[in-house]
């Protein structure tokens, strides 16, 4: 669920700031696309984060023995399915 979470997660923060417009409004014009993408991957980071600590917070860990390993694992699908949704992007930018 995690990996699918980060590639959803980028796709849609991707969308949201570069493709709705929206950057357009603060910024005159787009940064290079290497710190589009690394905008978007800090962006579902920390997005991951804030469930692992909402998991925390509301007791829906298993045990705490094993909760480290559990958050790691977590956070390493959230920046694999990132990194994957970023590459599909990049690739698409380049062919259009």
């Amino acid at each position: 669920m995690h990996f699918f979470a980060g590639i959803c997660g980028a796709l849609a923060t991707y969308a949201l700031l570069f493709d709705s417009g929206w950057w357009k409004l603060w910024q005159k014009e787009f940064p290079s696309i290497l710190t589009r993408m690394l905008i978007v991957f800090v962006c579902v980071m920390i997005v991951g984060v804030a469930w692992e600590i909402f998991e925390y917070a509301n007791g829906l860990t298993d045990s705490i023995e094993g909760y480290a390993l559990d958050i790691a694992h977590d956070l390493i699908m959230d920046a694999s399915g990132a990194i994957f949704a970023l590459w599909i992007a990049k690739r698409f930018l380049k062919s259009s």
